[in-house]
């Protein structure tokens, strides 16, 4: 499935750089896709950051695919 250590190393770069430029906006998704690549222990404070960005930014529908995600994940 490919190298999951780069693809979370690119992640984390486009975190940095977006909060460098001030270009919060994509952020939530960010986190979200990052969560899908954390280890458990990891997962779930990245998975909640993404939630809480998106309700900040009222974004409804990413916030249904996160927790539509988290409850996925905890069954």
């Amino acid at each position: 499935l490919g190298d999951r250590g780069r693809a979370a190393s690119l992640l984390d770069a486009a975190i940095r750089m977006a909060r460098e430029r001030a270009d919060f906006w994509w952020l939530p998704a960010l986190y979200f896709q990052k969560s899908q690549l954390d280890p458990p222990p990891r997962r779930a404070a990245t998975l909640r950051r993404a939630l809480e960005l998106a309700r900040a930014q009222n974004s409804r529908s990413l916030e249904q695919r996160i927790l539509a995600s988290s409850i996925a994940r905890s069954s």
